[in-house]
């Protein structure tokens, strides 16, 4: 009990008091999703972290039917070209030549369930999902907070960054779990 009240406490002190993370949360609010349906976009075009993975959902589905990869996707090399080349013809933020600063190139999608779904289509993101399927089983068996806390809050993570495209979020996401799967005084 005495976590939670300090969890939500803190919570309530980030977002009644200025900071870096309560202006993050305005700036969310602050979205337009006119913007999401333009063909064409102007390189000053500044897309928040909400309006940019709901263009995300645009692109996925515009770049599996160009590719014909609903079933198997574009493939784990090729996803992210074939982002570039969309962020590029539709003329979005590419950074400035020389400087270091690539824009939106290189961005993936941001969320794990949309990056199983180009990378490996419907497969991918049904595997993808049996993985969380199984996670949250884990924790039924197990019965433990602990285990259902970092479940859920790796599973909603995978909605806000693409977790298995970094060897720390697969850390994270794959790693940690086995301490739960394991029983007390067992070898396996």
């Amino acid at each position: 009990n005495g976590i939670a009240v300090m969890v939500i406490l803190t919570g309530v002190l980030l977002l009644a008091t200025p900071n870096r993370i309560q202006h993050r949360f305005r700036e969310l609010a602050t979205g337009n999703i006119a913007l999401l349906q333009q063909q064409q976009f102007s390189p000053d075009i500044y897309f928040n972290a909400w309006e940019f993975r709901l263009l995300q959902f645009r692109f996925v589905p515009e770049i599996l039917n160009e590719q014909k990869g609903w079933i198997t996707g574009t493939g784990a090399g090729h996803a992210q070209t074939l982002l570039d080349k969309k962020y590029t013809e539709l003329n979005m933020y590419q950074g400035v030549a020389g400087s270091g600063k690539k824009g939106y190139l290189g961005y993936h999608t941001h969320d794990q369930w949309l990056q199983s779904l180009l990378e490996a289509g419907l497969a991918g993101l049904f595997a993808f999902s049996l993985l969380a399927y199984f996670l949250i089983r884990i924790c039924i068996r197990q019965r433990s907070t602990t285990c259902t806390f970092m479940t859920l809050s790796l599973l909603a993570f995978s909605f806000t960054d693409a977790v298995l495209a970094s060897q720390y979020g697969i850390m994270l996401f794959l790693f940690f779990i086995h301490f739960f799967y394991i029983k007390p005084g067992t070898n396996t």
